[in-house]
């Protein structure tokens, strides 16, 4: 299975993490390629130099390579290479989706108790409301219905 923006952003929200590594996951997820050669990337990675992504994290550089760390150690299982010489940017990518085998949160399981499980708790409307500058709900065919509610309820 290919991942995705929203399966990878699902397991985020699903791992536990410190509410930095949080979002220091989010923004390596935002700027992840998936198209090959997008900025010069392969698909499913991105670049951050550590000073830049320190920077847009708003910790320091130290605190940055605690946060990675978690990254790496959780079930994202995060990858940092640099394999194009000192100076170039950190290649980052999540390898716990590059094993995906079977999708995940895509079906309800059978404890699911959700009111729009079953189609008797579903609202179905059929018909038009016209919406003008002129529109009162007290003018629209609409007010004797509403009118007839509130009184059985009164």
């Amino acid at each position: 299975m290919e991942p995705t923006t929203g399966l990878i952003l699902r397991r985020i929200t699903q791992t536990n993490l410190s509410v930095a590594a949080h979002k220091l996951a989010t923004l390596i997820l935002d700027a992840i390629a998936w198209k090959d050669g997008y900025n010069g990337l392969s698909r499913g990675t991105a670049a951050f130099t550590l000073s830049a992504l320190a920077e847009r994290m708003g910790v320091s550089r130290q605190y940055l390579s605690v946060l990675l760390s978690e990254l790496e150690t959780s079930e994202l299982q995060l990858e940092r290479a640099k394999p194009n010489g000192k100076f170039a940017p950190w290649i980052f990518r999540f390898s716990a989706f590059d094993k995906e085998s079977e999708p995940h949160d895509l079906v309800s399981g059978e404890d699911d108790t959700s009111l729009s499980r079953d189609n008797n708790n579903k609202t179905i409307f059929s018909g038009l409301i016209d919406i003008t500058a002129s529109s009162n709900v007290f003018q629209t065919s609409w007010a004797e219905l509403i009118k007839a509610k509130l009184s059985s309820q009164g």
